[in-house]
């Protein structure tokens, strides 16, 4: 694991990161979250482990060009926020595994995926929130939405395991193709059908990003 804060590079057998923000630079294994951090993380496609530990808060944007089955997991302890925006983008026949588990209270997951295939793929993402008995005030809210090119296959299965009744937990999600009436709309600005494609993607990926929307590092070809 590698990770970039600012100039200097945290060695790879740091296993521990405090407050601060980094761009991760190498594969993650396993990663303990203290007090406020934000990670960056580009094409790093690698199963991750992170542990949340008590009131620490975690923002993550990560964008990976998928080739493989991989496995995310995220344990938090108490009074601990994830805020994760996460651009998939497949090409193969690939199964994303998102786990999210909460051991104790007063944990705020938000959880923001958008999904597209590169060409006739297809992805299976599955999204598992577990709320342990005796649990209070947790709130987990999943929002994952797949773009279709029309040849593809974009599976999205949110399952959300509350063991309580002492939670807010929400999911919204939508696979589709593009909207005809805002691919109209644009062609009727003299626009092409390609080009009017391509400026709906970007909106649809760019769109949960703060540190990566304005910056040129999806290729939209």
């Amino acid at each position: 694991m590698g990770l970039r804060k600012m100039n200097k590079l945290i060695l790879g057998e740091k296993k521990e990161v405090n407050q601060g923000t980094y761009e991760v630079t190498n594969l993650i294994d396993s990663l303990t979250i203290k007090e406020d951090v934000k990670l960056y993380a580009f094409n790093q496609v690698s199963n991750e482990y992170f542990n949340l530990d008590k009131k620490s808060n975690l923002y993550y944007e990560k964008i990976d060009y998928l080739d493989k089955d991989i496995e995310l997991n995220f344990i938090l302890d108490n009074n601990s926020t994830l805020d994760m925006r996460y651009l998939i983008v497949n090409q193969g026949d690939n199964k994303v595994t998102l786990n999210i588990k909460c051991l104790g209270n007063n944990n705020h997951i938000n959880l923001s995926i958008r999904v597209i295939n590169k060409e006739a793929s297809k992805i299976n993402l599955e999204i598992n929130g577990h709320i342990l008995a005796n649990t209070y005030d947790n709130v987990l809210i999943e929002d994952a939405k797949g773009l279709t090119n029309g040849q593809d296959v974009i599976k999205i299965c949110p399952n959300i395991y509350a063991d309580t009744s002492e939670v807010e937990a929400n999911h919204l999600v939508t696979v589709g193709s593009y909207n005809p009436e805002e691919l109209f709309y644009l062609m009727s600005k003299g626009i092409n059908k390609e080009e009017a494609q391509k400026l709906l993607l970007k909106s649809f990926v760019k769109s949960i990003f703060n540190y990566y929307k304005d910056r040129e590092v999806i290729n939209f070809e």
